[in-house]
């Protein structure tokens, strides 16, 4: 016969509270998981730039300026960090979605599922092709913040001779002219993730 009204009423809630609270345990063990092996990845990259900047030759650290280097080293390994906490656990849980609704259209029709698949290379290049967009931007970006850290390491560094030779308007428009070009880029980068 079937289930009565008063136990639909009844197990229905229950199971639903049930499926929220395994998603929610589930999800903090992913997350939890996911921020675990990205810390560890984050600080053995951290431990091999340590090393190998402290090995390289006098003349390297001649030629590159120590506001330059911190800025890529804070800035390329903390996109580091975010791909592998973020972006790779949304690259597995979106390809495990992918697989789910692939078999359900198997299911309810094959002409859909067909049509999903002739659909899905044609999305992989709009994606690829959106991915090296917003890489060369977030090259721009890095390079422009690293130029911007070298300019106030220099202020900071040379405050009292741009102080004696009265150059602190010459030297604040130069930075005004890269500051600019900074917020450009990083508006070329909102309007690419926005776009996506």
């Amino acid at each position: 016969r079937g289930f009565s009204r008063a136990q639909v009423l009844t197990v229905l809630p229950l199971a639903l509270i049930a499926v929220a609270a395994g998603r929610a345990l589930t999800q903090l063990g992913y997350t939890t998981l996911m921020q675990n092996v990205g810390q560890r990845v984050v600080a053995h990259l951290r431990r091999a730039l340590y090393a190998r900047l402290l090995a390289l030759p006098p003349g390297f650290h001649d030629r590159q300026h120590s506001g330059e280097l911190v800025s890529r080293f804070v800035g390329d390994v903390q996109a580091v960090e975010h791909a592998v906490t973020y972006a790779l656990a949304s690259y597995l849980k979106d390809t495990l979605q992918a697989v789910a609704l692939l078999a359900t259209c198997a299911l309810l029709d094959l002409r859909l599922l067909c049509l999903a698949l002739v659909a899905a290379p044609i999305a992989a290049w709009a994606v690829g092709r959106f991915g090296r967009s917003l890489g060369s931007v977030s090259r721009d970006v890095q390079a422009s913040l690293a130029s911007l850290t070298r300019r106030a390491a220099e202020a900071v560094g040379n405050a009292r001779t741009l102080q004696a030779y009265v150059a602190e308007g010459r030297f604040l428009a130069q930075a005004e002219v890269e500051l600019d070009r900074h917020v450009a880029l990083m508006g070329r980068s909102f309007l690419l993730r926005a776009a996506f």
